[in-house]
């Protein structure tokens, strides 16, 4: 299923929201995703690009945006790929916003059902998506494989760490800007845990966090998961990572 990554324009009907879009050599689906961004939300939200040591055209397509939308476009050019960690942590750190946000650069995540993160915070003092939750969808799977092996790293992430989240790594969440800079010095994963560390400092610090069911598209040739063998070489080291994350605090 192909979606059109939302069009409806939808006012914010909150404060300012800063959303970091990590970036890794991502010329070919960065514009679509920023401008389905700001044609379905108002002025209110900002789209923070962090180029995550791009050698590719990735930062031309920005810069071609941020000159038509200087307000509501931005960007930040770390020259060493070093994760989505990094980059994420960067981005909040210059960020001074109400509400401070993320998603993944190639709109697995639409427009419209991020604003079901920013309708759910409300009353809370985060929202993620997740895959998992009964109503949720994901269209496109890419294999079997990689579902069985999402699902198996949710289950120890949850016996692991205590957490009471289905889904901690699906790329779409919100945050108050309070509860992020309270935690934000006490982060320091690059990788693709980065999630996992930062969802249990945030509720080891009494944060409360809703998880909203969502509409996902998987979708195919990531830069970071790559082929099968390199994907679980991947999963290898995300499990290395957890038990050193989980035994140094």
């Amino acid at each position: 299923m192909d979606t059109d990554c939302g069009r409806k324009k939808n006012k914010l009907t909150m404060s300012r929201i800063e959303l970091i879009i990590p970036a890794f050599n991502e010329e070919k689906r960065i514009g679509k995703t920023l401008k389905a961004y700001l044609d379905f939300f108002g002025e209110e939200l900002r789209c923070t690009v962090v180029l995550n040591g791009c050698y590719d055209q990735t930062k031309e397509v920005v810069e071609k945006l941020a000159k038509q939308f200087p307000e509501r476009v931005h960007l930040w050019d770390l020259k060493t790929t070093t994760g989505k960690g990094r980059a994420i942590r960067y981005g909040w750190r210059n960020a001074d916003a109400d509400y401070l946000g993320f998603v993944d650069a190639d709109c697995a995540t639409t427009p419209p059902e991020f604003a079901k993160l920013i309708t759910a915070i409300k009353n809370y003092d985060g929202a993620i998506a997740s895959r998992f939750l009964k109503g949720a969808t994901v269209h496109q799977r890419q294999s079997i494989l990689r579902t069985w092996l999402s699902h198996g790293f949710i289950m120890f992430v949850r016996f692991l760490f205590r957490l009471p989240f289905y889904d901690t790594q699906c790329g779409a969440k919100l945050f108050t800007k309070k509860a992020i800079k309270n935690i934000l010095p006490k982060l320091k994963e690059d990788g693709m845990i980065f999630d996992v560390e930062l969802l249990w400092k945030l509720h080891q610090a009494g944060n409360k966090i809703i998880e909203v069911p969502t509409a996902w598209t998987d979708q195919p040739g990531s830069n970071s998961l790559g082929t099968k063998k390199q994907f679980l070489t991947q999963a290898l080291k995300m499990l290395q990572q957890l038990f050193r994350l989980r035994h140094q605090n």
